[in-house]
């Protein structure tokens, strides 16, 4: 299940790592994303678009945060998406509604200093397209390295 959008990945980038400034990349996976924010910035990917052995990997060295979704019965449609990052809570206030299904939904966040290497590791996500540039390949490996040494 797909269910984050570009505004919704973006807005948790910058609750993360600052507003204002943000500049958003692409990337060539749907569902994946990459924001250089005020302060910082990465990659923010719903589970949803990881393969469970993408995931299984991702899991060993970053965790998912995980967030409230309202779905409702009928539609499908997306009612409420709680910001992972945010200290509001507003979920009971959704909660009266009958037809509506309430999901956890991980998303993941990979800093663009180290972490980005462990999601790049182990999918072939990438942004601004770098997939094929051999330079950034070793550099995936370099930054692997390091992190984890």
């Amino acid at each position: 299940m797909q269910v984050l959008t570009s505004a919704k990945a973006r807005s948790f980038a910058e609750t993360l790592w600052g507003r204002g400034g943000t500049t958003a990349y692409r990337t060539n996976r749907r569902g994946a994303y990459y924001f250089s924010c005020s302060g910082h910035g990465g990659y923010v990917v719903g589970g949803g678009v990881l393969t469970e052995a993408e995931r299984a990997e991702i899991d060993k060295y970053v965790k998912p945060e995980l967030t409230a979704v309202a779905i409702v019965n009928e539609t499908g449609k997306i009612r409420f998406f709680h910001n992972p990052v945010s200290t509001r809570r507003r979920v009971s206030r959704w909660y009266p509604h009958t037809d509506t299904i309430f999901n956890e939904y991980p998303i993941y966040f990979f800093e663009e200093d180290c972490d980005w290497s462990v999601l790049e590791k182990f999918t072939n996500i990438r942004a601004g397209g770098k997939n094929t540039d051999p330079a950034h390949i070793d550099k995936i490996f370099d930054t692997w390295c390091k992190h984890r040494a």
